[in-house]
């Protein structure tokens, strides 16, 4: 708890001089998301870096919009967010946070097994086929 002043002033620190810093706004999106507010955590604040990090980097700023969401138990929010991370990168990452919410917060299963079989489909990372075994297994799902 001590640090936490001097954790914050350099972070924005980081995030002026350099205004294209993904990783600097990525870590206050969270640190405020997760402090409590007695101590200087902020949704509202947290929202503020997700909308720069939004400009910067459109897939990050989605990510961060849904990891809010999801924080605040906004799951159809998030959802949303999830999936325009998808729309616009595709990567990996955006599938994964997407089956993640559909699996652990909303506890959609065949949702969470349709989107990582889409992920494999996008990536052909043979992990997912781990994950996509367990989901079923977990879950008593079927499907390809």
């Amino acid at each position: 708890m001590g640090y936490l002043d001097d954790i914050k002033f350099h972070l924005k620190k980081a995030a002026n001089l350099d205004a294209n810093h993904v990783e600097a706004r990525w870590a206050l999106v969270q640190l405020y998301c997760e402090l409590p507010g007695i101590v200087g955590g902020s949704l509202r604040t947290s929202r503020k870096y997700a909308d720069e990090l939004l400009k910067i980097s459109p897939v990050d700023g989605h990510l961060a919009q849904g990891y809010i969401e999801e924080y605040d138990k906004e799951y159809r929010a998030a959802e949303k967010c999830y999936k325009k991370a998808i729309e616009i990168g595709g990567s990996l990452t955006t599938y994964k946070k997407l089956a993640s919410l559909y699996e652990k917060k909303t506890k959609e299963y065949l949702k969470a097994l349709i989107t990582l079989q889409d992920a494999y489909a996008a990536h052909k990372e043979s992990s997912l086929l781990e994950e996509i075994s367990r989901l079923k297994k977990d879950h008593d799902l079927v499907g390809d």
